[in-house]
């Protein structure tokens, strides 16, 4: 199952939107998302507002094998504790959609992990999506424990 996450503080229309028309043409594949406060509502996937507890979260990740998300660190860190690896779509200033941290910094910083794969836009995204899941198999031969400790070191240097 592909998990779709954008948290809860600030919608991510875009990333919502681009996930629904991607699994509009690829409606065999299982999708799950959690939406927050995004106010673009998906007709291809079922989605929730927000897990109702830190159990329903767990659960729910340990169901995928894909995370697509923004870069959020809290995010990143609950994959990592999954060893689930990550498709990302940066939060860009020029759309409003960042709030902090200036995740396109942090993704150039990332484009070149085994465990996050960053998209430039949607369209690359897209792309993504639709490689072999194969390619992001490295990620199930590292311990949550290393996959934190690089999450960690590559932020601490895009900081």
């Amino acid at each position: 199952m592909i998990l779709l996450c954008v948290g809860n503080l600030n919608p991510f229309n875009r990333l919502v939107r681009t996930l629904d028309m991607w699994a509009n043409t690829n409606p065999n594949v299982d999708i799950f998302a959690q939406i927050g406060q995004t106010d673009f509502t998906p007709e291809n996937f079922p989605t929730i507002k927000d897990f109702t507890s830190d159990k329903a979260r767990s659960d729910t990740f340990a169901k995928a094998s894909l995370l697509v998300c923004d870069l959020s660190i809290d995010l990143l860190l609950l994959a990592t504790k999954s060893s689930l690896p990550v498709l990302a779509l940066p939060r860009l200033s020029i759309f409003g959609e960042e709030n902090g941290v200036a995740q396109s910094n942090l993704a150039e910083h990332l484009l070149s992990d085994d465990f996050i794969h960053v998209a430039r836009d949607e369209t690359e995204l897209k792309t993504m999506l639709s490689a072999p899941r194969k390619s992001y198999a490295s990620v199930a031969r590292q311990t949550a424990t290393s996959l934190k400790t690089n999450l960690m070191q590559t932020i601490r240097e895009a900081g």
